[in-house]
């Protein structure tokens, strides 16, 4: 698909969901400060369908406001508070407030459970239920609403009609990319200006399905990813594994912030289960550290 194309195909899908929001002032905020990125274009560059459309926000007002109006909406909907919008009190790296969508978890209250392994046999339970919701949709969900909040993660809200909403980055294109990890996913629509911009690297990662590694913040969750494109016939060398190790090699993954946030872009219910048990287990004792074999212990009863 032509780049003439594909803007076209990006403008008519921003400018459905954009009719779609009836706060005028959120409205305003995305008319001006949304980034489309990511997958969606290496699709539309092939000239297929895009499974989904990942939106990002220039700034931290905006990525508030939407966070806010769509908990707001799913709430009442569900006729209950389950989603809540929190601003973290500990400053980000970047001196910044982190952004997160808390999600009530009904299943995990109640009693405590004896030992450490019912308390994960417990929890499993509870984020087996919550896989099933991702994929067929949270309970009460009529399906009669565009662009209608069906899933919350930490980090991301996940609209009807392809929409994936970030709430954990905002910033300008060159900022959300410090995140991306390889060259195809780093062509991106801006609203503000209505220009799409599709570097030459990409175009030829694409149409040779080749991964090249640029070097990411979150190098754990790439070798994760490996997996989905491997699936999909796409091709990485040694070398750009190799890269993935060298920047694995330089995390203190022992430590609990990090691999919480090296973590941040697995889109998985059960590492956030993972890091909730190791959480626990640093409340009841304050001295715990995540050692190799604890953490082998509780992968194998998760996974």
């Amino acid at each position: 698909m032509k780049e003439k194309t594909i803007k076209s195909v990006l403008v008519k899908k921003f400018h459905a969901w954009l009719d779609s929001i009836e706060d005028k002032n959120v409205r305003d905020l995305v008319e001006s400060d949304t980034i489309i990125t990511g997958g969606c274009f290496v699709s539309l560059i092939l000239n297929e369908k895009p499974s989904d459309f990942d939106v990002y926000f220039r700034n931290k007002a905006t990525v508030l406001a939407v966070a806010k109006y769509y908990a707001d909406r799913f709430n009442k909907a569900k006729g209950e508070n389950i989603v809540e919008v929190r601003v973290d009190e500990q400053d980000n790296p970047d001196g910044d407030h982190r952004i997160r969508m808390w999600i009530q978890s009904k299943g995990i209250a109640g009693a405590v459970p004896e030992t450490a392994d019912a308390e994960v046999a417990a929890m499993a339970q509870v984020m087996d239920d919550a896989e099933d919701d991702k994929v067929t949709g949270t309970e009460g969900d009529t399906g009669n609403e565009p662009y209608r909040p069906v899933f919350f993660s930490a980090n991301a809200i996940s609209l009807s009609d392809k929409i994936q909403i970030t709430v954990r980055f905002w910033g300008q294109p060159s900022d959300i990319h410090d995140t991306y990890d390889f060259v195809h996913t780093k062509a991106y629509w801006t609203s503000w200006d209505n220009q799409v911009v599709i570097p030459k690297d990409v175009y030829e990662a694409v149409i040779n399905k080749s991964l090249v590694y640029t070097g990411s913040k979150y190098p754990v969750c790439s070798v994760f990813r490996l997996r989905k494109f491997i699936k999909r016939g796409w091709n990485v060398n040694a070398g750009q594994i190799l890269k993935m190790a060298f920047q694995i090699s330089k995390l203190d993954l022992e430590d609990l912030n990090v691999l919480e946030d090296q973590l941040v872009g697995v889109d998985s219910a059960y590492f956030a289960m993972l890091i909730e048990q190791l959480r626990r287990q640093k409340e009841k004792n304050p001295e715990f550290e995540v050692t190799e074999p604890y953490l082998v212990s509780i992968i194998d009863k998760i996974f």
